[in-house]
């Protein structure tokens, strides 16, 4: 442990930082910054383990459906104005499915 902070440590700022933007972005639902944070927030709890492998299914623990919910609503709500999707929500969502089972889903995003 170079920096001297357990992986628990981590996982414990991991976890308090995803709570905390679930409530910003309930306070803020149409921001797309705000957005794009609590998707990375919430990919970052279980970061590398977002799908189970072998059954397709979101792994434990992970906010994975909820994270693609806000960056697919944050595409709906640019595609409904006629605005550039977020950068950031676009390379999230792209990292959200590139290993599930529906890679293809996040093509637009990748483009």
């Amino acid at each position: 442990q170079p920096h001297g902070v357990s992986p628990a440590e981590f996982e414990r700022w991991d976890n308090a930082y995803a709570a905390a933007m679930r409530e910003v972005y309930r306070s803020f639902p149409d921001d797309h910054d705000v957005m794009a944070l609590t998707v990375e927030a919430l990919m970052m709890r279980t970061v590398r383990r977002l799908w189970n492998l072998k059954t397709g299914a979101p792994a434990p623990n992970s906010d994975v459906l909820e994270a693609l919910e806000i960056c697919e609503r944050s595409i709906r709500m640019s595609d409904e104005t006629g605005t550039t999707p977020h950068p950031a929500i676009l390379h999230l969502h792209t990292h959200l499915l590139e290993m599930s089972t529906q890679p293809e889903r996040g093509t637009r995003s990748a483009e």
